[in-house]
């Protein structure tokens, strides 16, 4: 299976259990039992908790299969846009000669 297939099943899992999850922590009971014990249900937790990993771990396969962290770090290449370039000032440059010399 590939990354692409894999990282999409696991984003529409990862949403289908928070969700799951969700209804399970605002649901009636939960909100009684919460009440009382101040528990929230372990299944709600499992849900929501499940969901996150699935979707992280989905939008990472994705990406990996758009190129965009599965390249070698030797592979990266920076855009010269993004590089600092050299400010050039007004003053000029001496050098420690001049430097000595000028007192």
């Amino acid at each position: 299976m590939n990354n692409k297939l894999l990282g999409i099943i696991l984003i529409i899992l990862g949403t289908a259990l928070c969700s799951w999850g969700y209804d399970v922590y605002n649901s009636a009971g939960s909100q009684v039992e919460r009440t009382f014990s101040g528990d929230t249900p372990i299944e709600a937790w499992l849900g929501l908790i499940g969901g996150a990993i699935c979707l992280v771990i989905g939008i990472f396969r994705l990406m990996e299969w758009f190129s965009i962290i599965g390249k070698k770090s030797a592979d990266w290449t920076i855009p010269r846009s993004w590089c600092f370039q050299r400010v050039r000032t007004s003053v000029p440059r001496t050098s420690p000669v001049d430097i000595f010399t000028l007192g």
